[in-house]
């Protein structure tokens, strides 16, 4: 059921906007954003607790760039309606983990010592339609707080290669892409100054989250959850109306 209104709460807030663009096409907006956005996290294996490397990548993975473009309509000097499209992307990390765990080799428990190279990067895609109540404060200032809906795809690229140090030619390479996608909504708030009657600059503050975003990596010997629920966003941005 929530997902569903979700669904077609988007489809009713994208179509206005795009039909409005027949009755206020001298209202017609192109808004560039960029900014940092920090999200909420978890991270978990089957036996419960995760590695030090592991909590620090999760952290990593989460504090990402991004950039946003926005195309809507000012229906009224107190409403706008708009279309969005984002990109997120973490740094490439890069590492080397070494440890040693027990396991059964040809029937016989054996103490395996792993090295693991490591690299992997996060990059998160985002399509919706959101609205904004817009309150002049004066001929310039004006505050804004406003909502959205979408969709969100959520890819991680991952490597590791394992190699036993104490078993010669025990090795392993273990390449994978995990992708997910789902739902997102978010709330946003913000403070916007008219330079002239074309062009405008905001800056504020946006709290999303996410429905079922979790990725399940291979590391040696187990696969690891991240599960990646909210994030809170800062950016600033120029838009030209037309």
């Amino acid at each position: 059921m929530f997902k569903k209104s979700w669904v077609i709460f988007a489809y009713i807030l994208s179509s206005s906007t795009f039909l409005s663009s027949f009755a206020y096409a001298s209202q017609y907006y192109a808004q560039l954003e960029v900014g940092s956005s920090d999200q909420n996290n978890d991270a978990s294996t089957k036996q419960g607790a995760i590695r030090s490397d592991q909590a620090k990548t999760v952290k990593k993975l989460s504090e990402t760039d991004y950039l946003r473009i926005n195309i809507g309509h000012q229906i009224t000097n107190t409403f706008r309606a708009y279309s969005y499209f984002q990109m997120d992307d973490s740094p490439e990390l890069n590492y080397k983990h070494f440890s040693t765990v027990s396991q059964q080799v040809n029937g016989q428990p054996t103490e395996l010592k792993a090295r693991e190279k490591i690299q992997l990067q996060k990059k998160d895609y985002q399509l919706g339609a959101g609205a904004d109540y817009l309150y002049p404060v004066t001929e310039k200032w004006t505050l804004s707080t406003g909502a959205q809906v979408g969709m969100y795809l959520s890819e991680v690229t991952f490597s590791n290669d394992v190699k036993i140090r104490n078993i010669k030619g025990m090795k392993e390479n273990i390449g994978q892409n995990s992708t997910n996608s789902g739902l997102t909504a978010g709330v946003s708030a913000g403070i916007g100054y008219d330079v002239n009657d074309q062009w405008k600059l905001e800056t504020g503050a946006r709290y999303s989250v996410f429905d079922n975003n979790r990725h399940s990596l291979s590391y040696f010997p187990n696969k690891t959850h991240y599960t990646f629920k909210n994030a809170t966003q800062y950016q600033v941005s120029a838009s030209y109306q037309f």
